[in-house]
C-alpha cells in the first residue's frame, strides 16, 4: 500500500486557448481577433463559468492504492467532479457541518455523513466506517474540513477495515496528513482498531446526520475564519485568488456569527461560568478585529487577529472536546 499526495493543477491551460474570443449577444455571434495580451486579461472574466465548471482537487488529497482517499472538504461542483473523475464513488463527511449532498449527487457520487469529534472515535462510528466499506461502493473519499485530523483518522480506520493492515500502516496515514499528536484519542482509535465480525448493530448510514446547533454554528465559524485568514495573508486586502472575499465583510460576518452563538441549555457548559467568560472575551476580540479592518489599521488588525487566534487555540484545548451538541 502506498500513500501519495495529489497535486492541485490549474483547471486548464489558458495559453493553449485559441486567440479568438467568441461573444454571443442575443441571436448573433460575433468573432473578434484579439492580441494575446488582451485575451489573457479578458479570458478569466469571460470564461469564468467555464473555469469554475472544470475539475479541481480538494486540499491535501492523499491516496492509498486500496481505494481509500482522504483530504479536505470538497467545495462546489468542480471539486466533486474531480473526485468522480478519479473514480471515487462514495464521499464520507466526518465534519459537523452539513455536507454538500446536491453537488455530490450532480456528479453521481453517494454521500455519507458521520460527524466525529476530536477526543475519541466511539464504537458506533467505528462500526459505521466498517459499514461504509462493506456496503457502499468504492473507492471512498473521507474528509473533514481541513483534511488534517478527523478525515485522515476515519480513512486510516477504513484502510485497516478494508485491508486488514496493522496499526503502523494505519498510523502512517495520520503522519502523512499531519494529524496533531495532541489529539491522542484519534491516534489511539487508529492504533487500537480491530475488524468487527458483526456490525449488524451499526447505525443506519445517512446523507445528513443531525448535528446540534452549537456544533454546527462552530463549524460555520471555522469556515468564516478561513476566509478572514485569506484576507490576512493578502495584507488585509481582497485576495487575488478570491476576488469575492472582502476583508471588512468577512470580519463583520464573523462578528455576527459569534454574536449568534448560544450555549446549549442543560449541558455542562451552560453551568460553567468560565466557558461563558471565554465566549464573551472572544466576542470582544472579534469586534476589535473588525474595527481595525474597517479603519484600515493593518498593524492593529494583525495584532487583533493573532490575539483572536491564540484565544481560539486556548478555547479549543480546554473546551472543544467537551462541547454539548
Amino acid at each position: 500500500m502506498g500513500i501519495t499526495a495529489a497535486s492541485k493543477n490549474p483547471p486548464f491551460d489558458v495559453l493553449k486557448f485559441p486567440l479568438v474570443l467568441w461573444v454571443q449577444r442575443k441571436r448573433f455571434v460575433r468573432c473578434f481577433a484579439l492580441p494575446p495580451v488582451f485575451l489573457l486579461l479578458l479570458v478569466a472574466c469571460v470564461l469564468k463559468e467555464k473555469v469554475e465548471a472544470e475539475a479541481s482537487p480538494p486540499r491535501l488529497m492523499l491516496l492509498s492504492d486500496e481505494g481509500v482517499w482522504t483530504g479536505g472538504q470538497p467545495s462546489g461542483l468542480a471539486e466533486f467532479r474531480h473526485l468522480a473523475e478519479k473514480g471515487i464513488r462514495t464521499v464520507i463527511c466526518v465534519d459537523g457541518a452539513t455536507p454538500d449532498v446536491e453537488s455530490a449527487r450532480a456528479v453521481g457520487l453517494e454521500t455519507v455523513h458521520l460527524p466525529m469529534s476530536y477526543d475519541a472515535v466511539p464504537d458506533t462510528v467505528l462500526k459505521s466506517i466498517a459499514r461504509v466499506i462493506r456496503e457502499k461502493p468504492g473507492p471512498w473519499y473521507f474528509h473533514c474540513h481541513h483534511g488534517t485530523h478527523r478525515g485522515p483518522t476515519a480513512a486510516a480506520i477504513a484502510l485497516r477495515e478494508k485491508t486488514g493492515c496493522g496499526a503502523d500502516e494505519g498510523l502512517l496515514v495520520l503522519e502523512k496528513a499531519g494529524t496533531n499528536p495532541d489529539y491522542r484519542g484519534l491516534w489511539e482509535a487508529v492504533k487500537n482498531f480491530e475488524v468487527a465480525a458483526d456490525i449488524s448493530d451499526a447505525p443506519t448510514l445517512v446523507e445528513r446526520a443531525f448535528v446540534g446547533d452549537f456544533t454546527a454554528a462552530m463549524a460555520n465559524v471555522d469556515r468564516i475564519w478561513d476566509r478572514v485568514d485569506d484576507c490576512r495573508a493578502a495584507d488585509w486586502e481582497v485576495p487575488a485568488a478570491h476576488p469575492d472575499i472582502v476583508p471588512s465583510h468577512e470580519t463583520l460576518i464573523l462578528v455576527q456569527a459569534f454574536s449568534n452563538l448560544r450555549i446549549p441549555k442543560g449541558g455542562h457548559l451552560a453551568s460553567n461560568p468560565q466557558f461563558s467568560e471565554a465566549l464573551e472575551k472572544s466576542r470582544l476580540q472579534v469586534r476589535a478585529l473588525h474595527a481595525a479592518v474597517l479603519s484600515g489599521d493593518k498593524a492593529q488588525a494583525e495584532k487583533d487577529f493573532r490575539s483572536m487566534e491564540q484565544a481560539c487555540f486556548s478555547c479549543h484545548a480546554t473546551w472543544r472536546e467537551k462541547t454539548d451538541t
